[in-house]
């Protein structure tokens, strides 16, 4: 696990955790997120471009960024960082992003290797995230966990299901925690303009 810190993280702060920060898409998010005056934790696999990333908002504001190296392939890099992070920060807002490629059109004329890693770090990765931050989330008045999803690309009914099954988790997720305060979404990736604009949930910030 590779961590960097951009500034001197303050435990009585509020984090948004950023998973696929390292991403197009997850890029424009943050810096959004960053206009928000959101203080943020950015996780992904490629560590040059989330310094990179967190550098761009430090520049440009006065959040706090703290960056962590990410394989969400593997579950117990998973479990290292959430421990990391519920030891040291509060958290009250959690974003999951998985990107999907080709790969899951495909998925019958994958090896079994890449059908497994290709789940680890879609599927289980969602459901291990979210198991592993959830204590901290709730210990917050107004917890948000917001689960971005993108099938435009992805003809198969198959490779469909496999990303509608990850969001029917959240929405089940929603109505198990209705009565602990916890505001759980599913958004079409299709929502953002190229921009990084999100115009959906109306509120005053994103989390």
């Amino acid at each position: 696990m590779q961590r960097e810190f951009l500034s001197n993280p303050s435990l009585s702060m509020s984090y948004t955790v950023l998973r696929g920060a390292d991403t197009v898409w997850g890029q424009q998010f943050a810096l959004k997120l960053a206009s928000e005056k959101r203080h943020l934790i950015l996780l992904g696999k490629n560590m040059p471009v989330l310094t990179d990333l967190a550098l761009r908002i430090r520049n440009v504001g006065k959040q706090q960024v703290v960056v962590y190296q990410i394989d969400t392939a593997d579950s117990q890099s998973i479990i290292a960082v959430c421990e990391v992070l519920n030891a040291g920060f509060e958290i009250d807002c959690f974003i999951n992003y998985a990107e999907n490629d080709e790969m899951i059109d495909k998925w019958a004329d994958r090896s079994v290797f890449e059908l497994d890693q290709l789940l680890k770090s879609t599927q289980f990765a969602s459901f291990i995230f979210t198991h592993q931050l959830l204590p901290n989330l709730l210990l917050h008045g107004q917890p948000e966990i917001i689960n971005v999803f993108d099938q435009a690309n992805v003809r198969s009914p198959t490779g469909r299901w496999l990303i509608e099954s990850t969001s029917l988790f959240f929405e089940n997720l929603q109505i198990e925690y209705k009565e602990s305060g916890l505001r759980v979404q599913n958004i079409p990736a299709k929502l953002l303009d190229p921009n990084g604009v999100f115009p959906v949930p109306k509120r005053t910030n994103f989390c």
